[in-house]
């Protein structure tokens, strides 16, 4: 993203790997929730998954609308 000490803190902060991360993964990008949510880009990482393009793998979106459809048929 860049090196604070050689570019400084704004260059880092406005490299094109930075406004990338930024946007997060592709699989978030017509979520509902996105804007506030994102998913943890740094658990995707850690559970082997990519960053750019995998869901966070504790999203629970899916599951809550699962859940949700379960009760209406419920009801």
């Amino acid at each position: 993203m860049g090196h604070l000490l050689e570019g400084g803190l704004e260059a880092a902060y406005d490299s094109a790997s930075s406004k990338r991360y930024r946007r997060g993964t592709r699989a978030c990008r017509f979520c509902r929730l996105r804007n506030v949510c994102g998913g943890c880009l740094a658990v995707t990482f850690g559970q082997g998954g990519d960053v750019f393009a995998d869901r966070d793998p504790h999203c629970f979106y899916e599951q809550r609308k699962t859940y949700l459809t379960d009760l209406r048929r419920r009801r």
